[in-house]
């Protein structure tokens, strides 16, 4: 009897500590997608932003006129928002349109 009741607690225990270890990479493994889903949207809005700087940069010098434009952190925050927004309703804000939000 004594070498069953081993038997089982040790079964027992192998059973929670494999339990325990596959919640731990569960949830390791949700992190890390979040984290690489993350880093993709601001890798994304790194380049439509440089892209865009580039773009008007070049306008600027062929049409040999100023042009105003944000500033590349500000247009990379901004781009970040728009396609977070795209991502979670499946649309871009009004804003992204050309319209602002209180019209």
């Amino acid at each position: 009897m004594g070498v069953s009741i081993v038997l089982t607690s040790t079964v027992l225990a192998a059973i929670v500590a494999g339990a325990i270890s596959g919640l731990i990479l569960l949830w390791n493994s949700r992190l890390e997608r979040k984290a690489r889903k993350e880093a993709r949207l601001w890798d994304t809005s790194y380049k439509l932003a440089s892209g865009r700087a580039d773009f008007l940069y070049k306008l600027a010098i062929e049409t040999k006129r100023p042009v105003e434009f944000k500033d590349t952190i500000c247009a990379i925050e901004t781009y970040y928002v728009w396609l977070k927004e795209l991502e979670i309703t499946g649309k871009l804000p009004e804003e992204a349109h050309g319209k602002k939000k209180n019209d």
